[in-house]
């Protein structure tokens, strides 16, 4: 899977830009604030249709812009698709070769994975982020694990929407009518409950193996064990069969039935189980170092990028956003080390000039990134020197680092602009 290239009109910060990109390595470099993250979430949204921030969706465009469009062409499988992603009036739509399409389909047809800061740090955020991660390996696995995670939102929304309503309903009949209707939704939402955790349990076990050896070797130590503990309250269901999971869920069901009313929300069910990330068998979150959080969860990435290539025959598209510079050196070469031998177009953003001879092995295409307008450095005339890290940027700073042609550009058209604003 490949993003041949891509347009860009209003999206965020960026300007109207014409993208054509590498197959393999995308490296875009710039200070922080100049819409790096903004435009790998440009790819997210032509290829998954929602952003990977928690976000308003019309603030994807430009402030003053009346709308904003993503187009790409997108070969898999020996085919090219042309797609369309924009946002107009608050709302969202979606093209795929000439016709309308929904997130639902770009799901099933494009992936993606991203590596992000706020990523890195899920091993210790709340047990939500662990199950979504769990959930985006099953939704990428098949349209089937899809249609499972779709169809039990919809039980669930509507599950809780009877249970809230049930709270501001004082007349006898009434309360007996809900109660009726919850009871008949009762089997569908016991059985795609079960269905769920048992889906989960089993992309989990595949992923072990592939687990344990990424961890043992971005930790340089065959000694590291992990694994993954599923908690359905609070009993782990690591070895349970289907029929166990649907008695627990069952059983809980029955005895939290008053507790649920009450609250008015369903307390039972895949939306509360917890997954904890075991390291040398001790809970991750409390026993291990930041770095070793952070080794974990791209140990499972790295896990379901392998796992999808087996699955599907071919890569997800990888979304780097400045995570490179969240590593110790050791992290840092491992995960270059597996991205040399995949073969997956991979999108980089980072603050670190030097990372243009980090991957001077890959087939890159190397941009610069200043106030959402993306230009290309003149490598050739300007190799950047091998030991050239910068963190904070000024103009100086580029200049002493390859980039002297595209500085002298950028500080005219500032000039220009300047000029223009006094006039």
């Amino acid at each position: 899977m490949r993003i041949l290239e891509i347009r860009l009109f209003n999206f965020r910060n960026l300007h109207e830009q014409h993208l054509k990109l590498s197959p393999q390595l995308n490296l875009f470099l710039g200070p922080n604030g100049q819409g790096k993250t903004n435009l790998l979430e440009a790819f997210h949204f032509i290829l998954r249709g929602d952003s990977f921030r928690y976000t308003e969706a019309d603030s994807l465009k430009n402030y003053n812009a009346p709308f904003a469009r993503v187009d790409a062409k997108i070969a898999i499988g020996g085919l090219v698709h042309e797609v369309r992603a924009s946002l107009e009036n608050n709302r969202k739509s979606f093209f795929m070769n000439g016709k309308r399409c929904t997130p639902r389909d770009l799901h099933q047809k494009f992936h993606a994975v991203l590596f992000s800061p706020e990523s890195l740090a899920e091993v210790k955020e709340s047990a939500e982020h662990r199950r979504d991660l769990i959930d985006q390996v099953l939704e990428m696995s098949s349209p089937r694990h899809l249609d499972l995670l779709e169809d039990f939102k919809k039980v669930l929304k509507t599950r809780n929407r009877l249970l809230r309503d049930r709270q501001s309903v004082t007349e006898v009949g009434a309360l007996n009518m809900l109660d009726r209707v919850l009871e008949s939704l009762q089997p569908q939402f016991l059985s795609l409950a079960t269905d769920l955790t048992y889906e989960r349990l089993q992309i989990l076990a595949a992923l072990q193996n592939d687990f344990q050896s990424h961890m043992r070797s971005i930790s340089a130590s065959m000694t590291v064990d992990i694994s993954v503990d599923y908690l359905i309250s609070q009993q782990s269901a690591q070895c349970m069969t289907k029929l166990a999971i649907e008695s627990l869920l069952h059983q809980r069901l029955q005895e939290l039935v008053s507790a649920e009313k009450s609250h008015g929300g369903s307390l039972v069910g895949p939306q509360k189980h917890e997954i904890r990330f075991l390291l040398n068998g001790k809970d991750s979150r409390f026993y291990a170092s930041q770095g070793q959080q952070r080794a974990l969860i791209i140990s499972f990435k790295l896990a379901q990028i392998v796992y999808h290539r087996l699955l599907r025959g071919n890569c997800p598209v990888l979304l780097l956003d400045d995570v490179l510079s969240e590593l110790d050196a050791g992290k840092r070469s491992a995960l270059i080390t597996f991205l040399k031998g995949m073969d997956a177009q991979t999108f980089v953003t980072s603050t670190d000039l030097g990372l243009s001879q980090t991957f001077s092995e890959f087939n890159s295409d190397v941009s610069w990134i200043q106030d959402g307008r993306l230009h290309k450095p003149d490598m050739a005339e300007s190799p950047i020197p091998e030991n050239a890290i910068v963190n904070t940027f000024t103009f100086e700073n580029v200049l002493e680092n390859g980039f002297k042609k595209l500085g002298q550009e950028l500080s005219q058209e500032a000039g220009d602009q300047e000029l223009n604003s006094v006039r």
